[in-house]
């Protein structure tokens, strides 16, 4: 097996986000990213926090429907 310079937990986290993208069979994501199914489940709710700021960070520049043209232009800077 080839050694890697990310961490388990990173390539956890990867793995699991290549796999909520339907990037392949699972068994060929989880071999390609060196990682094993109890890796995925004790990186699994570290994978979802970042799921949530990710989201949240996603709605916090996203102008809403009620949102002025000056208000859109500073959210997108």
């Amino acid at each position: 097996m080839n050694s890697s310079l990310l961490s388990t937990m990173h390539r956890a986290l990867i793995t699991l986000s290549a796999l909520q993208l339907g990037q392949g069979p699972r068994a060929v994501v989880l071999k390609t990213n060196q990682v094993t199914e109890a890796d995925l489940r004790e990186y699994y709710a570290d994978w979802q926090r970042l799921q949530v700021v990710a989201q949240a960070q996603q709605a916090r520049y996203e102008p809403g429907a009620s949102a002025t043209p000056e208000q859109s232009a500073q959210a997108a800077a």
